[in-house]
């Protein structure tokens, strides 16, 4: 195999994992609570891109610990908090 298809198996392996990553960490939320992530969505973005300050494993696990901490929250004004709280002002 030449240097360059490696690098190109590599580099879609290593998109594959870090994309199953983020929908895992976004399964982790109720259905009923996904209305308001999905509104949320390009804020936290936003707010976990600026907290990795570039660092792209930094912003996928800010953005599953984010996801994750989102989805054990059983409270609709409380989830809406959280929300404001990392950056979403739509709501």
């Amino acid at each position: 195999m030449s240097s360059t298809m490696m690098r190109t198996v590599f580099l879609s392996l290593v998109v594959l994992v870090g994309c199953s990553g983020a929908q895992s960490a976004q399964n982790d939320i109720p259905a009923a609570a996904r209305p308001l992530w999905e509104q949320c969505r390009s804020s936290i973005d936003t707010y976990c891109h600026n907290r990795a300050q570039g660092d792209p494993s930094l912003e996928r696990e800010c953005e599953a610990t984010t996801a994750h901490d989102y989805g054990v929250i059983t409270d609709d004004a409380a989830r809406r908090q959280y929300l404001r709280t990392h950056g979403c002002t739509s709501l």
